[in-house]
Formats: structure tokens, C-alpha cells, sequence
């Protein structure tokens, strides 16, 4: 069992945008491998579970997007970010 503290230190320091990112960009190159494998060996499986990697990756988009979009606007000032 961890100690308390490891428990506290992973939730101060967890960042939602950038586990959202890059779990995008390790889904990608799968999909790829999985329609480079559609082509050898005709198996429209591999086809089906590229699109669905794709689909996880576009909606995991809003989600890495906006708590970045978040602390930007904390970092500058929530009173000088207008959308007008």
C-alpha cells in the first residue's frame, strides 16, 4: 500500500488536460496500425477498431481543451479574457 502522502502529491499534481492529450496522441498511431493491418489482411475488424480509436480520440478533444482553456484564462486573468 502506497504511503498517504504519494495519494496527496498525485492530486495536487494531476492535470487533466494534459493526461486527455496525450492519451490522443498514443491512441493515433494505433488507429493507424490497425488500417495498415486492414489492408494485408482484408479483416474489416481492424477497420471497425481504427474508427472507434478515432471517435475516443475526437471526444477526448473537448476534454483536453477546455481545462487548458481553463488555466490559461487563470494564469492571465479571468477579467481580461473577453468575447466580444
Amino acid at each position: 500500500m502506497p504511503k498517504p502522502s504519494l495519494w496527496k502529491d498525485m492530486k495536487k499534481t494531476f492535470m487533466l488536460h494534459a493526461i486527455a492529450a496525450h492519451f490522443s496522441n498514443g491512441l493515433i498511431p494505433v488507429a493507424v496500425l490497425y488500417l495498415l493491418l486492414t489492408l494485408p489482411t482484408g479483416n474489416t475488424f481492424f477497420e471497425h477498431t481504427a474508427q472507434h480509436l478515432l471517435w475516443i480520440t475526437f471526444l477526448a478533444i473537448p476534454v483536453s481543451f477546455f481545462p487548458a482553456f481553463m488555466t490559461g484564462a487563470r494564469s492571465i486573468g479571468l477579467r481580461r479574457l473577453r468575447f466580444s
